[in-house]
């Protein structure tokens, strides 16, 4: 029944905001986050982000986490806002999660200074290059020691054997250019910006730097390709038909 209600609810947001969304497709794409290469699934998960939290709600359903806290904003400039908070908090009720999954309005970095609690894992899903926009690369912008003290505040703020998952677009490769290519002339499918996106290894360096332990790198596989993850999960992958990463960390 949860599934159900949260399915229903998906359709909704994407009817009313005009995207294209697919039930199995964000189950495909947790079940590649989750595949973390720590091991270990349950426990608490902080979401960094947490914006519609249907991506959220799904873990908890499939079991990967057993409960969330989610962080957001909710700035509509960056793609949620008050209304999707509102929907969040009614389909948290429908489900019956109010003791499960907590909804907490405010920036990343006001919730670590305020947060008594250890998470299990930490999710950054689509949300990183929001918190540190620059067109430059991040290793040689003035945001750089700014994210590497963010690292270390999550690296705080996980139990000793935490998981930090970062899952984003890279700026650079093929399906990108085609992107540059496609929306000057007019091609309504093909939107966003992925001139404030980061290549991995300029998060790696700054999760490095914070303390953290590189556990995997694996791309996100379209799902009309989800049989085929030896061929794409590696460069030739990310330079050609995966646009998004995935990275997995450990504390310890």
């Amino acid at each position: 029944m949860t599934s159900v209600l949260l399915e229903q609810a998906m359709k909704r947001r994407a009817a009313h905001k005009g995207l294209k969304v697919n039930f199995e497709r964000m189950r495909h794409f947790n079940s590649i986050l989750f595949d973390d290469g720590a091991g270990q699934q349950g426990g608490q998960t902080l979401y960094v982000g947490v914006g519609h939290g249907h991506d959220a709600l799904l873990a908890i359903v499939d079991g990967q986490t057993e409960s969330v806290i989610g962080v957001d904003p909710f700035i509509a400039g960056h793609g949620n806002d008050d209304e999707d908070l509102e929907r969040l908090g009614e389909i948290i009720g429908d489900m019956d999660f109010r003791e499960i999954f907590a909804v907490k309005r405010m920036f990343i970095e006001q919730y670590l200074t305020e947060a008594t609690e250890k998470v299990d894992r930490i999710v950054c899903s689509d949300v990183l290059h929001h918190i540190f926009e620059t067109s430059e690369r991040l290793t040689k912008s003035n945001f750089f020691s700014g994210a590497v003290e963010l690292f270390k505040s999550f690296h705080d703020t996980v139990t000793d054997d935490g998981v930090l998952l970062v899952a984003d677009v890279s700026r650079h490769g093929f399906r990108q250019y085609v992107h540059g290519v496609a929306r000057p002339l007019g091609f309504a499918r093909f939107h966003g910006n992925y001139t404030r996106k980061q290549q991995w290894r300029e998060w790696d360096a700054a999760i490095l730097a914070a303390g953290w332990h590189r556990q995997a790198v694996h791309n996100y596989i379209p799902f009309a390709l989800k049989d085929h993850p030896g061929l794409l999960d590696g460069w030739l992958g990310r330079a050609t038909l995966c646009d998004k990463y995935i990275l997995a960390y450990r504390k310890h």
